[in-house]
């Protein structure tokens, strides 16, 4: 898997790779002031049907799955609704 790195004041520094879905999902988000952080998580292994975004709530962040075709990984946002991250993702995979 290639190596692919994104900068922004938003981005926590723990994971800095990312897979394709993901990257649409952070490009995204970075656009809008109401987010603070966004945290990537580590990359795993798995096999999907379809890419696919899934939005739940944590404690005290909104949890992302960004499930790819060849891995999956979650990626947590601060400072806004499980609400507000579901209508600003809607369109990622129309």
């Amino acid at each position: 898997m290639a190596k692919n790195i994104l900068k922004s004041d938003k981005l926590s520094k723990s994971h800095s790779t990312y897979i394709g879905l993901t990257e649409l999902v952070i490009k995204e988000l970075n656009k809008y002031p109401e987010i603070s952080k966004i945290a990537l998580g580590p990359i795993k292994q798995g096999h999907a049907r379809e890419r696919r975004v899934k939005v739940s709530d944590d404690k005290r962040s909104v949890r992302v799955a960004c499930r790819d075709i060849e891995a999956i990984q979650y990626i947590w946002v601060f400072g806004c609704s499980k609400s507000f991250v579901e209508e600003k993702l809607s369109g990622i995979l129309s």
